[in-house]
C-alpha cells in the first residue's frame, strides 16, 4: 500500500468515525413519542417532544378524569392510550376541550392552537 493510500484509507476512517458520533449522539433531551408509557398519555414541556424542562406521563382509567402534575406546561403531547384522550384547560376537566385519537401527537401546540400551549390542566380518557 502507497503512502498515498494509507493517508487515503486513514482519514476515510477518520471520517467514518466522526460520522458515527454525530449519529449515534443525538441530544440527551431528545424524546421518542413511542417511549410514552402504553395506556397513557404523554405531555412535554417543550416542542417537538423534547424532555429538557421535563416530561409525564398520565394514565387512568377510561372515563376518569386526570389532573396532570405539570399543570398549564405541556406544549408537545403524544397520546399512547389505546383511546381517545381528550384535554382540558382547567383542572377537573373542565372548560374546553382537544380530543387526539390513539396514536395522535402535537409537536408544538402553540403552532396549532397557540390559545391551547402552556394550558393543559386535566385529561379524560375515553
Amino acid at each position: 500500500m502507497t503512502i498515498s493510500q494509507r493517508v487515503t484509507a486513514a482519514v476515510a476512517a477518520l471520517l467514518l468515525s466522526l460520522a458515527g458520533i454525530f449519529v449515534i449522539s443525538s441530544p440527551a433531551a431528545a424524546a421518542v413519542p413511542g417511549s410514552c408509557a402504553n395506556n397513557s398519555v404523554c405531555g412535554f414541556v417543550d416542542q417537538q417532544f423534547q424532555t429538557t424542562h421535563g416530561y409525564e406521563w398520565v394514565a387512568g382509567t377510561p372515563g376518569s378524569c386526570q389532573n396532570v402534575g405539570l399543570n398549564d406546561s405541556w406544549t408537545s403531547v403524544y397520546n399512547n392510550a389505546g383511546r381517545t384522550v381528550r384535554l382540558y384547560r382547567d383542572a377537573n376537566c373542565g372548560n374546553g376541550v382537544w380530543t387526539l385519537t390513539s396514536g395522535d401527537s402535537l409537536r408544538n401546540m402553540g403552532l396549532y392552537q397557540p390559545s391551547w400551549n402552556d394550558k393543559i390542566s386535566s385529561v379524560r380518557m375515553s
